[in-house]
């Protein structure tokens, strides 16, 4: 029998990426919250611990019922399932929405890369 695997102690790009990523996040959070709290007081960390228990327990239920009731389609699927035909629409509706604005700036990008690599 061998013994346990080594660790590797490498870190892959996209690890990177998403340590980075993190870090911005975290730091824009941390110096947007000091207005907040000079504001508010001690009532903003409550509010952001209550917010985050609200994330939490959403997030607990919609795994709970994606574990019920697997089946492709997402939060649309899922509100359809649970909430009926309208509430199902509304959602994938506005989830495409939410992409639109994404897609219509990723094209000028897009078209600038495909230009410099035309030439």
């Amino acid at each position: 029998m061998d013994g346990p695997p080594e660790l590797s102690r490498r870190l892959k790009s996209n690890q990177l990426a998403m340590i980075g990523i993190g870090g911005a996040i975290g730091t824009g959070l941390f110096l947007g919250s000091t207005l907040a709290i000079s504001n508010a007081g001690p009532a903003t960390i409550v509010a952001y611990i209550l917010c985050g228990l609200v994330a939490m327990v959403i997030a607990w239920a919609l795994a709970e019922m994606v574990v019920v009731h697997p089946e492709a389609g997402a939060f649309g699927a899922i509100a359809h399932r649970y909430l009926g035909g309208w509430a199902g629409f509304v959602v994938r509706d506005l989830r495409a929405a939410r992409q639109r604005p994404g897609l219509a700036t990723a094209r000028p990008a897009l078209d600038c890369v495909q230009r410099l690599l035309a030439r």
